[in-house]
């Protein structure tokens, strides 16, 4: 009686516990699966610890290259830094700022010397600001005249030998500007640009800027190049010319018309500033007129006719034009100019025929001119003259 009684409600109880094993193993992957995710993303880009020590904390010039830092990273880091700085009076300045990239779990050796690398060791006091992802350590020590008294020793491992307190990190300055930036333009006269030369003769010009004199140390430099409607003492006028950003510009079209000048950026560890060079005396020039397709003559080639001289096409914008009318023979090698009543050549857009020219031909040469120059083009010969 009481097995028939408890048949039905097996079926319910074991589906019960099928659902509850499932729902038990569903979270353990689950669990499993952010598990193994964290642990990928501490593997890339660990934010472990790092520790620090130099080997002495007091020694003379001659001895940085035996002195040595050594740094112990307890994890993989993506990056390592270190800022050197000295103390000058009662400032600090920066001395160098090195980045580098991907350095692994374990440790790290370089000498002083290495450390200043580019840079003279200098009698002075000094700390040295050591970074990774995560963490950083603030050492300090000194470069003395004299090997005499205690030189730090080795330290065994201390992060902070030779017994001085941990330093903290100066307050210093960001870069001041005391002497403004210069320009310089390359084969021409100081001041006066010029991007076309006369008579089709292109000539290339660049313009430079130098950093000027800072105060501060900066450790890097960066520039802009502006153009400018006027060459007054501000820069309120000025848009920034795209995509130039060094130190030296090559003048082109663009600027035709306009003055130049560059703003130069310096920075430290403590910040950045940036200042506007004076800017050209003069504004720049456009390129000179060029030719493309020829002057040609219209009208009827007889004794009475007008002929009129069309210019034909000019790139860069001609300002200015001037004709003048010539006799040639049929070759147009032996060509004169058609004098008018006042006996000084026939300079005019027209020509009406004179007798003069009766069996000869006849050319007009167009000079078109503009700020850069003037260049000069002839027709063909029209002709021969008739009656």
């Amino acid at each position: 009686m009481t097995d028939s009684l408890s048949t039905p409600l097996v079926g319910p109880v074991r589906r019960r516990a099928v659902r509850l094993l499932l729902g038990s193993a569903l979270c353990a992957l689950a669990l499993a699966v952010m598990c193994g995710l964290a642990s990928a993303v501490s593997g890339g880009a660990s934010s472990g610890k790092i520790s620090a020590h130099l080997t002495k904390t007091s020694f003379t010039s001659s001895q940085a290259g035996s002195v040595k830092l050594i740094c112990k990273f307890s994890s993989k880091s993506g990056s390592f830094s270190y800022l050197l700085a000295s103390q000058k009076g009662s400032k600090w300045q920066t001395v160098k700022s090195v980045s580098k990239k991907n350095y692994s779990k374990g440790s790290y050796t370089m000498t002083v010397k290495a450390v200043f690398a580019g840079k003279s060791v200098r009698v002075g006091s000094y700390w040295i600001k050591l970074s990774v992802y995560g963490g950083s350590k603030l050492l300090s020590f000194k470069v003395v005249k004299t090997t005499s008294g205690n030189t730090g020793g080795d330290t065994g491992g201390s992060d902070n030998p030779g017994g001085d307190p941990t330093p903290t990190a100066p307050a210093g300055e960001a870069p001041m500007n005391t002497v403004l930036p210069t320009l310089t333009i390359s084969g021409n006269l100081p001041n006066y640009v010029l991007c076309a030369g006369l008579v089709q003769v292109q000539v290339s010009c660049t313009i430079s800027v130098s950093t000027g004199a800072w105060s501060n140390s900066p450790t890097s430099y960066s520039y802009q190049w502006l153009s400018c409607t006027y060459g007054g003492p501000n820069a309120n006028d000025c848009t920034e010319i795209s995509g130039a950003t060094s130190s030296d510009y090559q003048l082109g079209p663009e600027v035709a018309g306009l003055y130049v000048r560059a703003r130069v950026a310096a920075a430290n560890v403590f910040g950045s500033a940036s200042v506007v060079s004076n800017p050209t005396q003069k504004t720049v020039l456009p390129l000179a007129p060029e030719n493309v397709a020829k002057p040609f003559i219209s009208g009827a080639p007889k004794i009475g006719a007008t002929l009129t001289a069309n210019h034909g096409t000019w790139n860069n914008s001609p300002t200015a034009w001037d004709e003048k009318w010539e006799r040639c023979d049929l070759w147009g090698e032996s060509c004169t100019p058609i004098l008018g009543a006042d006996n000084y050549q026939v300079n005019a857009p027209t020509y009406v025929v004179g007798d003069w020219c009766l069996n000869s031909y006849v050319r007009v040469t167009v000079t078109a001119s503009n700020a850069a120059g003037e260049v000069s083009e002839s027709s063909d010969l029209v002709g021969p003259i008739t009656s």
